[in-house]
């Protein structure tokens, strides 16, 4: 198994075509467990196999919580991960906890009736990058609002969305009405 020294810059630049990085291959070949430096600066280990990330989420040596002393921050300012009270947070007992009570809302059967709500909202924000002219930002005008709008029409709640972008919240027409 080869030794890395140097510690790797993590995100990696994406492969050809947006493709997956060259460096994961890399890595699962001859350095499955290794160090990268992340965006802010701190040091962390990247583990890129199935097996290795089932054993570290299962153990309960290793913590969840991101705002534990010592953890490394993933990007550099305020992060939705500097709240300890998110369930990505939460180690052990209270994590189950309430993994129990949200886990009925998450079956297979019950996810597919989000189905044509959550396409619904895909397509209205395809018309609204449509009809705002030739060109989009796809990250800003889709990729972001998604998953909050379809959430939030899923669960039947009136949001505001933000783009990455706007400075101010702009209402969102989920649920329709």
């Amino acid at each position: 198994m080869a030794v890395y020294h140097e510690v790797s810059a993590y995100p990696f630049a994406p492969g050809p075509l947006s493709g997956l990085p060259a460096e994961y291959a890399e890595r699962r070949a001859h350095c499955p467990f290794g160090q990268v430096r992340l965006p802010s600066g701190h040091d962390a280990v990247l583990l890129v196999t199935h097996a290795d990330a089932a054993a570290a989420l299962a153990d309960v040596r290793l913590s969840h919580d991101l705002t534990a002393p010592g953890s490394p921050r993933v990007t550099v300012g305020p992060s939705f991960l500097d709240d300890p009270e998110t369930l990505l947070n939460k180690d052990g007992e209270e994590h189950l906890r309430i993994r129990r009570i949200v886990a009925s809302a998450f079956t297979p059967r019950r996810v597919e009736r989000w189905r044509p709500t959550i396409r619904a909202v895909a397509s209205d924000l395809i018309d609204r990058i449509e009809s705002a002219g030739p060109t989009a930002d796809l990250v800003d005008a889709y990729c972001t609002p998604l998953p909050s709008s379809s959430s939030a029409s899923c669960s039947a709640c009136r949001t505001t969305t933000r783009s990455a972008s706007s400075a101010g919240a702009t209402p969102s027409p989920w649920p329709p009405g």
